[in-house]
């Protein structure tokens, strides 16, 4: 792994915890859905990826997420 590479890790790591410092994500649930639903929606949703060069979700709108302040 290059120098380069792991620099671009390291401040995708700290974006990551300075935005998760202070907010949370939680999974926008759809109408009349219960929560172990909205949780297996989006657990199938993450496993649901297409191995190219990157890793890619097929269908990442079947899930929504919601940024709130912790």
């Amino acid at each position: 792994m290059s120098s380069f590479a792991s620099a671009a890790e390291i401040q995708v790591v700290v974006v990551l915890v300075c935005l998760f410092k202070a907010h949370r994500l939680a999974i926008k649930k759809q109408p009349d859905e219960s929560e172990g639903a909205a949780i297996k929606r989006a657990t199938e949703c993450s496993n649901d990826v297409d191995l190219e060069m990157l890793v890619r979700l097929r269908d990442a709108d079947r899930v929504n997420l919601v940024c709130y302040e912790a």
